[in-house]
């Protein structure tokens, strides 16, 4: 039994580090293996994660949520894993170098008198969090039926929202708006994660997917 692929760990800098991994041939993540991790701290209790198989990837890769309580920027963790009783890989691991964001969340779009599309969302993380102040956002807005015809805003100003001229937008066609957050004072990445989709009741045609893991997008379709 040995390693493939070392794991990549990421940390969404709130509730949990997530490490994955690929190993040399089909494995049982959950019964043959486990990863422990310590902050690196005088008396620091070791601490157990129970891996499982990556959903979508075959039986070759694990994936393992380790909870974090209170993480500070100057936290490191020592990451061991394990096939039974052999070591197979350990390395060190300071989740305020690797963080992917949470999703933000309650995406919405309505247009108001101006001729504009507004689109709002909320910040992911609560105001005595450090990323809460340090989030910067990316809105996608496409067209579904035309890849070339798209729409790239930074918003970088201490806000959760965006206007869009309504006339900027071809006529009858139908968009979708993506957000995603990063950190880039925390060495952050995106994360495109897992999708929810719900449909919202805003008196246009308007289609919501939420990205629940670690940065994040919220999809809207709006009709022109």
């Amino acid at each position: 039994m040995r390693v493939l692929q070392d794991p990549t760990c990421f940390s969404d800098y709130i509730t949990f580090s997530t490490c994955e991994w690929e190993m040399s041939r089909p494995t049982n993540c959950q019964a043959e293996l486990r990863l422990t991790y310590q902050l690196n701290f005088y008396f620091s209790e070791i601490n157990k994660c129970i891996p499982e198989n990556k959903a979508g990837a075959g039986d070759t890769v694990c994936i393992c949520h380790m909870l974090i309580d209170n993480v500070v920027r100057e936290d490191t963790y020592q990451v061991d894993l394990w096939g039974r009783e052999q070591l197979l890989w350990n390395s060190s691991f300071k989740p305020s170098e690797h963080v992917k964001p949470l999703a933000p969340r309650n995406l919405t779009v309505q247009a108001d008198i101006s001729h504009t599309w507004l689109l709002t969302w909320s910040n992911p993380y609560p105001s005595e969090n450090l990323l809460n102040s340090e989030l910067s956002y990316l809105v996608n807005i496409s067209n579904e039926n035309d890849p070339t015809d798209f729409r790239i805003y930074n918003v970088t100003y201490l806000g959760y929202s965006l206007r869009v001229a309504a006339s900027t937008l071809k006529s009858g066609a139908s968009y979708s708006a993506r957000v995603k957050a990063w950190a880039q004072s925390y060495n952050s990445t995106w994360n495109n994660g897992e999708t929810l989709e719900q449909r919202l009741q805003l008196g246009v045609g308007i289609s919501c997917v939420i990205i629940l893991a670690v940065c994040v997008s919220c999809y809207i379709s709006v009709i022109k």
